[in-house]
């Protein structure tokens, strides 16, 4: 990943920070369709880039800002660990996200799109299962994937102190 596109990310992370403290500001849905838009920007040229995250230093970069943006997501501080901020805020962790869209790029059918989201919420069950981190936040969230199509519920500040 290129350095200017984290950057620029970043700097649309620092906006976003801005206008959603934790304690107030807009609903969950729509601090996730905030989120998006940071995504947007890092996984733009993931078919290309993608082959790059297996150098951890590449992947890092987008990584940290991507989980400022989850964190006002679920309107977390930064003592909440990486799989418990993707898991709670319902977006799969950088790295698996951008071998998703290198996937669907590849094969560019429609029925792809589903089938790789699939995939991406299997790979994300398995690493979530076996992450040390967030052990208490995986008693309450087992199935990846029923929490993230659940389709009701909020997520906001006093579910993450919980």
């Amino acid at each position: 990943m290129p350095r200017p596109v984290s950057e620029k990310a970043a700097r649309v992370t620092g906006a976003l920070v801005k206008i959603m403290p934790n304690t107030s500001g807009p609903r969950g849905s729509r601090r996730e369709l905030y989120a998006h838009v940071v995504d947007s920007i890092l996984l733009y040229g993931a078919p290309i880039w993608r082959y790059a995250t297996e150098k951890q230093a590449y992947i890092r970069q987008a990584e940290a800002v991507h989980r400022q943006a989850c964190l006002r997501v679920i309107s977390g501080r930064p003592h909440v660990s990486y799989d418990v901020t993707y898991v709670i805020a319902g977006v799969s962790p950088m790295a698996l996200l951008a071998d998703e869209r290198a996937h669907i790029y590849q094969h560019r059918a429609e029925d792809v799109k589903e089938e790789e989201r699939r995939e991406t919420l299997r790979r994300w069950q398995n690493r979530w299962d076996r992450s040390l981190k967030g052990r208490w936040t995986h008693r309450l969230v087992r199935n990846i994937a029923e929490w993230v199509e659940r389709g009701h519920g909020e997520v906001g500040f006093r579910v993450v102190k919980v």
